[in-house]
Parts: C-alpha cells; structure tokens; sequence
C-alpha cells in the first residue's frame, strides 16, 4: 500500500473515531468501543474506494498536462468536418503512400469520383505533383521540421480544348512522429488562393505599370533603380539612366487627337524595349517622358550608343490611320558613381542633362555635367 493510501486510511479513521466520541461519549459508556469499531469500518471503506479515488486523480493529472486526454470525441463528426471544409486535405505515410485524402484534394489531383486512399501520391491523380511541392514533402519527411509555402496547381478546365489553368495555394506541411520520434506520416493541407492572388496581381499592375504601354511607371521605375543600384554598389560596376523626351509631342496630340498621340507613344514604349538587353529595364514616367536603366556598365561607350539607337529609332516615320508622321526626341545622361549614388539625385542629374540636350536641338543626347 503507498504512503499515500495510508495517509489517506489513518485520516477518515482518526476522523470517525472523533466524530463519535464526541456524539456518544456523554450518554453511553460504550462510546469507546463504537468509535474503534466504526474507525475500522471506515478505514476498510478507505481502502475499497482509494484505488477509484487515485485512478481520477491521475486522470485529472494528465488532463493538466494534455486537454485532449478525456474528451469523447466523435471521431465521425471530426472526419465529416475535414472531408466538407473549404481546404483540400492529405494525410500520407513517409513512403508517399495516402491514409486519407478528402474531396477537394481529390479534385484538385483530377480524381474527383476516385478514392485516393492507398495510392502512392505521384500517381494517384491526372495533375501533376508541382516540383517544389515534392521537394518540400521530401524535406520534411527528412528534418521532421514543417514547412509552409506557395505552390501552383495547373489543371486542365475540363473544356474540349482542355485549356490550362493555374491555381494557387497556401500549403502546410506537418510531420507526424511515432513513438520513436521519427515521422512516420505527414499532414498536408491546402488553401486555394488563387482569387487573392490574382486579386493582389491585379492591384499591383494598376499600381506599379502604366496602363497604356504596359511599361514599368515613375513609382516602379524608383525601385527597380534602388536595387540596380545597390547591385552596382556590390559588385563596383555602374549605373546609367537615359531619360528620353518627345520633342512636340503636345503638337500630335493637338492636331490628330488623344488617341492617335496614345497609338504613338505605345509604339515607342515598343522601340525602345527593342534597344536594351534583358537586364536593362524601359519605364514610362511621364506623359511623353521615358527612362531606360542600363546595368552592369563599364564604360561611357554603351550608354551612348544605347541612346543614339533609341533617339535614332523614335525619329523612324509612324503610321497613324493611314497618315504618315515623324516626330524627333532628345535624351539626358547620368552614371553612378560618378554624379550621383543616391536613386533621387541620378533621376535629377539625368533630367538637367536632358534640358541641356534639348538645348542643344532636336535629336540630341548630353550627358549631365
């Protein structure tokens, strides 16, 4: 019997006997007698009762612990949850082999009348398992550590071209430990947030890109310089920006109207993209006003011919409804490091220079001295 039982059995016992010494010591001259006895009693009760007494003591215990230990869970209820929510859910062995997959995951695999269930997961539907997906799986059977990411789904829609579609989601992978700490399963669960996304691109085209020319604007533009530059700062190589000005655009607006002066600057934004390299990047900061950021410069000589190509392909003859029209630009020239490492000050550098070209007539390029 554990000390605590004792304790327990001498405490109820000392507790009786006092209880009726006390009721029929003054009247009855076997009050002694009657008080062992009961004690007795008692102490016996005690004994009977602690194993139930302890067995809920230590289930109070491991409720402290773990507030899963003691629910009566309804582990139907539990599973229709999983299998009518809005998330695709998988649960697969470390061998890639499925327990259980719901309805939207079944789906989103192609296999949407088709039990998933023992089926290795790279063959278990008509879509294909994204690469970065399995490599993640991989990883977390390998480390046990979870692993949450953006993985792209394209599935056919089910049209008689069987066009493509890409859908999007929010993945969580957990792994599942067995008793000798080692994962033996992974939970994988799936968040379609393709709507969001597209949501989140959209809003950041109409914020980020001009909507007539499709290039990079102003706001963009600052970016885009503010990591190109802090690249030529870590590798010690420079930066140019050529500022390109339409010369009398306001006059073809004028004279053919707005839509016409539209068709021209979008044949432009078409130009100059043929001008750079891939690594260079055109945007569209004004109204008649573009910029060109050339990267991984070593010398003045590109620059300039990227600008004499550029002034040389704007002043090529338009066609706009049937009218042939020619129109002439000027642009300015500035370098990191040599007149400015601040995006700002090379963005203002570049624009002096292309007053001073226009200066100088049109067709014309300068650099800002």
């Amino acid at each position: 019997m554990s000390a605590r039982a004792i304790i327990v059995q001498l405490c109820c016992s000392i507790a009786f006997a006092a209880v009726a010494w006390v009721v029929f010591a003054p009247a009855n001259a076997y009050a002694g007698p009657i008080a062992a006895i009961g004690a007795l009693l008692v102490s016996q009760v005690a004994i009977l009762l602690y194993p139930a007494l302890e067995k809920h003591w230590a289930l109070e215990k491991s409720i402290a612990h773990d507030p899963h230990i003691g629910l009566d869970i309804d582990w139907q209820k539990l599973l229709l949850a999983v299998e009518q929510g809005a998330n695709a859910v998988m649960f697969l062995q470390a061998n890639w082999r499925i327990d259980y997959a719901n309805s939207n995951f079944a789906e989103l695999l192609g296999n949407r009348n088709q039990i998933l269930n023992g089926r290795i997961l790279n063959s278990a539907g008509d879509v294909a398992i994204p690469e970065s997906l399995r490599l993640a799986l991989q990883d977390v059977i390998n480390s046990g550590r979870e692993w949450q990411g953006e993985v792209d789904f394209v599935k056919h829609d089910g049209s008689a071209g069987q066009r493509k579609k890409e859908l999007a989601f929010a993945a969580t992978l957990t792994p599942v430990r067995d008793e000798d700490h080692m994962v033996s399963h992974v939970l994988l669960q799936c968040e379609d947030i393709s709507e969001r996304k597209s949501f989140a691109d959209r809003l950041f085209i109409q914020t980020n890109y001009d909507s007539l020319t499709g290039l990079p604007n102003r706001r963009l533009a600052r970016k885009m310089l503010d990591k190109a530059l802090a690249d030529a700062r870590h590798w010690h190589s420079k930066l140019s920006l050529v500022i390109i000005d339409l010369d009398r655009f306001k006059y073809i607006n004028d004279s053919l109207g707005l839509a016409q002066g539209d068709t021209m600057l979008v044949e432009t934004a078409n130009r100059l993209r043929l001008c750079v390299r891939e690594d260079d990047f055109v945007s569209h900061i004004g109204a008649d006003t573009f910029l060109i950021g050339l990267s991984s410069e070593k010398s003045n000589q590109r620059p300039e011919r990227i600008a004499e190509k550029a002034l040389s392909e704007i002043s090529r003859p338009y066609y706009l409804n049937g009218n042939e029209i020619s129109i002439t630009a000027c642009a300015g020239l500035s370098q990191y490091p040599a007149d400015s490492d601040n995006t700002e000050l090379l963005m203002r550098n570049a624009e002096a220079a292309l007053h001073a070209a226009k200066k100088l007539g049109a067709g014309n390029f300068s650099w800002y001295a």
